[in-house]
């Protein structure tokens, strides 16, 4: 069997996605995507964390016929390996099945770890012709918020503190997520990757208010796959979280936070040195009368008991 593209194929321009450059930008309308209208069923198997994952199901890849004329799933378990090498290209591959329910008969379920490498796969594979019949894609599985992509904001790392350049003083600062994987910085030069990104931000963040900074800290974990936005003015941070909060860019949604420095190590306090004592003749706070403090010490003698200037060991 060979994997071809069809009359109806995608044809070559879509090599750029599966080597991992960005499908869609703000300017070409793809970040306003919407989910798609095709619901988890119930029969995916387990393997394929439909419930958590994006699934694309490749259908009409065999005749069940086939199954019968090899030993055991040999035959499937070599369409298996040769699927997830073809969707390999795509991005990367959680888990690959055939699943046995009547439903997905003659089908191939591929469970991707990203979104958008699951949409590339739909957009690739499409149309494409595989052993004389021309395969169809299908979306199942959670497109909406899979693990790996948007990840819950109370598992993740508390903001490090930034230096003033990154996020100046009495600056409105946005941590813009997932506008990025290591995956593509990782396929992508990445020099041009990121400055690219800067230059779209820029020019998107732009329209909400002053930007008096705007930084990718690819290398900072808790802030990997983040841009972070500092804002002249509080009604720009506003505008821009209402507006961008939610919306789709790559085949993700963009998640917008407040920026939260870390509190300050508390300052140790300063050492105080202790009152001097009064000796007066007077009474005293301390309650020394006539001279004597409440150790006993008369007649002019010292706090460790010296009198007329003898020691307490009798010198």
């Amino acid at each position: 069997t060979t994997m071809t593209t069809g009359p109806s194929g995608p044809g070559g321009d879509d090599d750029d996605d599966a080597r991992g450059g960005r499908a869609s930008s703000f300017s070409d309308g793809g970040w306003r995507r919407e989910r798609p209208e095709e619901e988890d069923p119930s029969g995916l198997p387990p393997s394929c964390e439909a419930s958590r994952r994006p699934v694309v199901v490749l259908r009409h890849l065999y005749d069940p016929a086939q199954c019968r004329l090899r030993p055991g799933r040999s035959f499937l378990d070599e369409l298996e390996a040769e699927i997830k090498g073809e969707c390999a290209k795509f991005g990367r591959v959680v888990s690959v099945c055939a699943p046995a329910e009547a439903a997905f008969r003659g089908s191939v379920a591929v469970t991707f770890e990203t979104v958008k490498a699951a949409e590339v796969c739909v957009v690739a594979m499409s149309g494409r012709w595989f052993d004389n019949v021309q395969i169809l894609a299908e979306r199942l599985g959670n497109w909406e918020c899979p693990l790996g992509d948007n990840k819950d904001a109370a598992a993740r790392p508390p903001h490090p503190r930034l230096p003033p350049e990154v996020a100046p003083p009495g600056a409105a600062v946005a941590v813009v997520r997932d506008v990025y994987t290591d995956d593509e910085l990782d396929a992508n030069d990445r020099g041009a990757f990121l400055a690219g990104l800067e230059a779209e931000f820029r020019r998107e963040c732009d329209k909400y208010g002053l930007v008096d900074a705007l930084t990718l800290l690819p290398d900072e974990p808790a802030l990997a796959g983040c841009v972070v936005v500092a804002f002249n003015q509080e009604d720009a941070f506003d505008r821009c979280q209402t507006d961008m909060d939610g919306r789709w860019f790559d085949y993700r949604r963009l998640r917008v936070e407040r920026y939260e420095p870390p509190p300050s190590p508390s300052a140790r306090p300063a050492p105080t040195s202790p009152a001097p004592v009064d000796l007066l003749e007077d009474v005293s706070r301390e309650g020394l009368v006539e001279g004597a403090s409440r150790e006993g010490l008369v007649g002019g003698a010292s706090r460790e008991g010296l009198v007329g200037g003898a020691s307490r060991e009798g010198l």
